[in-house]
């Protein structure tokens, strides 16, 4: 599986539902689910893996990490404003 080309897929499909006016939780929660598969599969496969470089799978789940909190924090808005965009400050 192509981690990063996923990630990327799933990154796009947030910023998507972010532009609009309404946040579906539903879709969030497919997208929840969609990248705790991801994290699972790297988990799975990091023993057998054969990577050049060793971090590489760190950066990776790292990266799986971080979009599942964003993923997180829009379905707690979703849920708080009844699927409402809030806008999210950026650190």
């Amino acid at each position: 599986m192509d981690y990063i080309r996923e990630l990327t897929q799933i990154e796009r499909e947030i910023g998507k539902l972010e532009e609009k006016s309404f946040h579906d939780p539903s879709q969030l929660a497919l997208i929840s689910k969609r990248l705790t598969r991801l994290k699972i599969d790297a988990l799975e496969k990091y023993p057998d893996a054969n990577l050049n470089d060793p971090g590489l799978m760190d950066r990776i789940l790292s990266l799986i990490s971080t979009t599942r909190k964003h993923a997180a924090v829009l379905m707690k808005q979703a849920d708080a404003g009844k699927g409402q965009a809030v806008s999210i400050q950026k650190k």
